[in-house]
């Protein structure tokens, strides 16, 4: 029975090994749950978002049904020809077909959401927020500062890790010791003889192992080198975007709007009072109506791109 004696520096290597791994895999963890928590908020976003396109495709569909019903009155005293009733009508249809299509996206989004959030089912997912607010975001963009993120930390455990696999590699030539107990039998009698056992490394004195650690060594600062340079470089280039996506949605927000309610307030009551055909005034509202979505899409892309930018600071780790 041989019984390794684990001291001298081997020991310590090895030790400098295990806790370097250990805090390296500590902050891979990390990093997982940055990526997962950044995940979960954008889906969230995208849930936001697509209610709020099934909202913008049912008030499309109302007054697609106040059309109509005009367009039936005006053909029947005279004043408007059936072509004007079959456009109303046909809008409706296409409305409806709209409002079904958003529903059916916002239930795509939905499970996105609730795979995000590791949940078995959507169908008791309730979701409340406002899409264009992002005080939250906001108040962790321009407050929390960016802080060490987890992916450089754990390269540069990697490196600590290599650095101490390669000591290790250097004690290979040592000799070994270790408790030696040989049991048997002379004479009819057993015999138990304890001593100390001493390998002696002829053949093997650990040059393959200090050729691979340090290859891994230089793998490891090389790959730190790399993650750094991503880590500003994302940063950067993330605070530009964020800053034009929110000033695309607060352009819409304060000046295109106002104009929009105006603009489709105005054009039903022109088309009710017989200034307006019934074609202009569905040219109308298809441009209104696709300002309102363009606004809608720049809320997220601002909402997104924050999202990404407090990923790429280092938050929710």
């Amino acid at each position: 029975l041989t019984v390794p004696i684990g001291i001298g520096p081997g020991r310590f290597a090895r030790i400098g090994v295990a806790r370097a791994e250990l805090e390296r895999e500590q902050r891979r963890l990390a990093d997982a749950r940055r990526g997962a928590v950044g995940a979960a908020l954008a889906a969230f976003y995208r849930v936001l978002h697509a209610e709020r396109r099934v909202d913008l495709a049912a008030e499309r569909l109302a007054l697609a049904g106040d059309l109509r019903g005009a367009a039936a009155e005006r053909h029947r005293v005279g004043d408007a020809p059936r072509l004007e009733l079959l456009l109303a009508e046909t809008e409706e249809i296409r409305a409806e077909s709209e409002r079904l299509a958003e529903r059916e996206a916002l239930a795509r989004e939905r499970i996105g959401l609730a795979a995000a959030l590791g949940l078995a089912s959507a169908e008791s997912l309730r979701v409340s927020g406002d899409l264009a607010d992002r005080a939250f975001l906001s108040r962790l963009l321009d407050t929390g500062g960016a802080v060490p993120r987890a992916d450089v930390l754990a390269a540069e455990s990697e490196v600590r890790a290599a650095r101490a696999a390669r000591s290790l590699a250097r004690t290979g030539w040592l000799p070994g010791l270790a408790f030696r107990l040989n049991y048997g039998h002379e004479q009819g009698e057993p015999l138990a003889r304890p001593g100390l056992a001493v390998s002696m490394p002829l053949f093997h004195a650990g040059s393959e192992d200090r050729g691979v650690a340090r290859a891994r060594e230089m793998r490891a600062r090389a790959e730190l080198e790399r993650v750094r340079h991503v880590s500003t470089a994302e940063s950067e280039a993330l605070a530009g975007i964020h800053a034009s996506a929110t000033a695309a949605a607060e352009l819409l927000q304060s000046r295109a709007l106002p104009l929009v309610r105006e603009s489709e307030s105005m054009a039903r009551e022109s088309y009710r009072a017989g200034k307006l055909d019934l074609t202009s005034l569905l040219i109308v509202r298809r441009d209104l109506l696709e300002a309102r979505r363009e606004h809608l899409d720049r809320l997220l892309d601002a909402a997104l791109a924050g999202i990404d930018l407090a990923v790429a600071r280092g938050h929710f780790q």
